[in-house]
């Protein structure tokens, strides 16, 4: 599921990355990671789904982050 998200969310990262939307990603970020731990555990998300499986475990995964889209872009030279 994390190998059909990832350039979905490449794809729009970069794209909408040229205005100021960190604040935005960080939110949609946490509920891409919400909706996949609530996939994985079969039921709705809880709080404790984020201690089950930390942001860290998404990231070991492969899961691609928007805001670090954004924030690289920022980052590199253009």
């Amino acid at each position: 599921m994390i190998e059909d998200l990832n350039p979905v969310v490449r794809g729009r990262g970069n794209y909408f990355a040229l205005g100021d939307v960190v604040s935005l990603f960080e939110d949609l970020d946490a509920w891409i990671r919400m909706r996949l731990r609530s996939k994985v555990r079969g039921s709705k998300a809880h709080q404790v789904s984020n201690a089950i499986m930390p942001n860290r475990v998404l990231r070991a995964y492969g899961l691609v982050s928007l805001e670090t889209i954004v924030r690289n872009r920022r980052l590199s030279p253009a």
